[in-house]
């Protein structure tokens, strides 16, 4: 299994966003490596809905609902 995590960048060193094509090139390699699953981490908020879109647009169709819990130290 791989996971590509949140993909985010600052937008002036953003040379072309990551597209369905890079996702397809990087399935190829998984599949070729064995591999059989393929997962995906973003944000549940509205502000990464355009994500969401891509992901889908990529083939990730199964979501499992999670929440993240964090502590500040």
């Amino acid at each position: 299994m791989d996971t590509d995590a949140d993909q985010t960048t600052e937008p002036q060193l953003l040379i072309r966003p990551v597209g369905v094509e890079d996702r397809a090139d990087l399935e190829r390699i998984r599949q070729a490596a064995g591999m059989r699953v393929a997962t995906v981490t973003t944000g549940g908020d509205p502000k990464h809905a355009a994500a969401h879109r891509a992901y889908e647009k990529a083939g990730f169709d199964v979501q499992i609902p999670s929440v993240w819990l964090c502590r500040k130290l």
